[in-house]
């Protein structure tokens, strides 16, 4: 069983030197059996880690107790993995510990994947926190205060000392209705960037083609839109995915991209459903993605990634960027 375990199995002494290992030993650390026997194979231990193993070890001895902890050791490449490392004492006929039995398991990829998910959950907090103070600033900084322009200029209607002509009247009531009608326009837009109205009683289709006529009108951008073969009715999390990455992507090209043109095609095919974002702005290198559209990037992967999809981009140096989506035919049935 020692031997053909993929873990690597040890017993060590009460100082923690090897008496015995598997065959597995060999392998990973790439030196002889007599190498690894004795302290040799504490020389293999990461040097920030070698006190902590020793202290740990030393406690589980004295107290008679199971040893678990985490530890870092080089392979035979010259990489140091993590491992999680568990032992048990050895009792000797007077009851008292005379060593342990123990094994270390490779947990490098599942703590690089761990830390991975961590610090992208932390840059996606940041990121809502970035865009709930964008949100309060415009309502603070702009709406609010365009508000008390617009009650201050009905109050003056009112005022007895303000002797106005009837023309004069009118035009400043067109004035404070035209100043209305664009706060009540700006909220609607900050609510539908919270929650896409549209999306839900109209459909994927009429909520993308509303979105790239809002950041035309909004930004100056040209942009295309083309919808075609797409069912009104799909599956809540697939229709607000792709919208999601079409209003991520659109937000990209105003913020990064200083294009002219995009283009954004969502097209029903046999294989599922496409989403394609083009533009003929500067683009970017991929290896040196800033933070904010890196996490834009993510964010649209790991959404399409929740409901079986893929995602791909393709951008260089004044060569634009495209950026794609697909949900599989097999995922629209299922939802």
């Amino acid at each position: 069983m020692a031997g053909s375990s993929p873990a690597l199995l040890w017993v060590a002494h009460a100082d923690s030197e090897f008496a015995d290992i598997n065959d597995e030993w060999e392998h990973f650390t790439g030196v002889s059996r007599g190498e690894n026997l004795g302290p040799g194979w504490m020389r293999r231990i990461h040097p920030k880690d070698l006190a902590g193993w020793l202290k740990s070890f030393a406690e589980a001895f004295r107290l008679s107790k199971e040893l678990s902890t985490r530890l870092r050791l080089e392979r035979h490449d010259g990489q140091y993995r993590w491992m999680l490392v568990r032992a048990n004492p050895l009792p000797t006929e007077g009851g008292q510990p005379g060593g342990f039995a123990g094994c270390c398991i490779d947990i490098t990829d599942e703590r690089e994947i761990a830390d991975a998910v961590s610090d992208f959950s932390g840059r996606l907090i940041q990121a809502q926190e970035g865009e709930r103070s964008r949100i309060a600033r415009e309502l603070h900084d702009d709406i609010t205060q365009r508000m008390a322009l617009l009650a201050n200029g009905i109050q003056e209607l009112d005022l007895p000392r303000l002797r106005l002509s009837t023309p004069q009247k009118k035009q400043r009531i067109q004035a404070l209705k035209k100043l209305a009608i664009e706060i009540s326009s700006d909220v609607q837009f900050l609510s539908r960037q919270l929650h896409p109205s549209k999306l839900q009683y109209l459909g994927l289709p009429a909520a993308i083609r509303s979105l790239c006529r809002e950041v035309s009108l909004r930004h100056k951008v040209d942009v295309t839109c083309i919808v075609r073969d797409v069912p009104d009715k799909l599956p809540e999390s697939i229709s607000l995915n792709l919208f999601r990455t079409a209003q991520e992507s659109l937000q990209n090209v105003v913020k990064h991209s200083r294009a002219q043109h995009a283009l954004v095609e969502l097209v029903g095919e046999t294989a599922g459903i496409h989403l394609r974002i083009s533009d003929d702005g500067v683009g970017f290198e991929l290896n040196q993605e800033n933070s904010s559209r890196g996490l834009g990037l993510t964010s649209m992967r790991e959404r399409l990634n929740s409901v079986g999809g893929t995602f791909s981009v393709c951008s260089g140096r004044m060569t634009g960027t495209h950026v794609e989506g697909a949900v599989p035919m097999a995922q629209l049935a299922h939802g």
